[in-house]
């Protein structure tokens, strides 16, 4: 390996350490050692290694315990922990790999096998790494790139919508200008979704807690959706409660409810209704719900409904265009929420879909 990995040794045993110690010799590996728990705790809050040797019957905590700690810090939960140990039960190896360790070593043990095995187990780590690092860089690209795009999208728009001001009676030509402007809004619709799975996977803003009249915010959503509604006399049935209070961030909620609202509108019908309802019951919990008159679900669909870039049987009924991510980041936000979404599609007397999405509510401070 170019870079000398470094492996940490738990054992309570003086004499088990020297030996392993002198094995890890041939990995020319950086070894660190402690003889309990409470000393690793110290080692790893200041390191982190590419491979831990844990030991299990250990005073005060043993590698069980300290394995299930390690797992659950978030810092630490890669990183692989494989038990040595002369703890032989069928139960006690499975305890191991279900807490998470990647190998189970029996002492005694030979050197060559320990060797062989630990090679694997740190080219495996190591690969990972890589490959973990590599998409936060492409990541980092493709989200650099959607957010460079947003201003020269906001100009065509800005751009066209002043010639289609000059274009008052040449029917050719303001024809073409649609198509430019149905382009310019799919493109700021795939910048959006990227950008905003970009932040939710590298989970920013996401600790902008706001407290909020979730009602406020699906009326101001439901606005900006009619004029599309209105293009295809779809009608919204809209019902209301009034100061609904919710706890999180109020402009991701937007986003969940704007993908759900739009998504209604963009499947449905001509001369159909998308009924839309916000309310309370008396565990405290808001529900939104939203109905359309669109074709539904298979049971095909339903397999795959929330998953990236999904193409379903429905089609959008105006011409428009379809990312494949909005159901995939509106669950992703409902979840960062603590709420659910049930789906029931087809509805028997329309034959559309019914989203119901509940999320804990709060009473407001006084």
């Amino acid at each position: 390996m170019i870079n000398k990995p470094l492996i940490l040794v738990v054992d309570d045993e003086p004499k088990n350490i020297r030996l392993v110690s002198e094995i890890l010799k041939d990995l020319e590996a950086n070894v660190s050692v402690a003889l309990d728990a409470s000393r690793a705790r110290k080692i790893l809050d200041t390191i982190v290694p590419d491979l831990i040797l844990l030991d299990i019957m250990m005073p005060t905590v043993t590698g069980f315990e300290l394995c299930e700690e390690i797992k659950k810090n978030e810092k630490l939960s890669r990183i692989p922990i494989v038990f040595l140990t002369a703890k032989a039960s069928l139960a006690d190896t499975r305890k191991g790999f279900e807490l998470g360790a990647v190998d189970y070593i029996l002492k005694p043990f030979r050197k060559e096998e320990l060797i062989a095995r630990l090679k694997i187990h740190l080219k495996l780590y190591r690969t990972q790494e890589e490959l973990r690092n590599r998409l936060r860089e492409k990541n980092e690209i493709v989200g650099m790139v959607a957010h460079d795009l947003k201003s020269p999208i906001f100009a065509i728009t800005a751009f066209t919508n002043a010639l289609e001001e000059d274009l008052q009676e040449n029917e050719e030509q303001k024809e073409t200008l649609d198509l430019i402007k149905q382009a310019t809004a799919h493109m700021q619709g795939i910048v959006k979704r990227i950008l905003t799975l970009e932040e939710l996977e590298q989970r920013n803003d996401l600790s902008k807690q706001e407290f909020y009249d979730i009602s406020k915010i699906l009326e101001a959503t439901i606005a900006l959706n009619e004029p599309h509604a209105k293009e295809k006399k779809i009608s919204l049935d809209v019902e209301i409660m009034d100061s609904c209070f919710v706890q999180g961030n109020e402009f991701r909620v937007k986003e969940m409810m704007d993908n759900f609202i739009s998504n209604a509108v963009k499947y449905s019908q001509f001369n159909s209704k998308v009924t839309i309802q916000l309310k309370k019951d008396k565990e405290n919990k808001t529900s939104f719900v939203i109905q359309d008159e669109g074709p539904g679900f298979t049971e095909k669909d339903k397999t795959k409904i929330f998953g990236k870039f999904q193409k379903l049987s429905a089609k959008p009924t105006g011409g428009e265009h379809s990312t494949g991510l909005g159901l995939y980041i509106a669950r992703k936000l409902i979840s960062e929420m603590n709420g659910s979404i049930e789906l029931e599609s087809p509805i028997k007397e329309t034959k559309g879909s019914r989203f119901t999405i509940t999320i804990p509510s709060l009473n407001p401070k006084l």
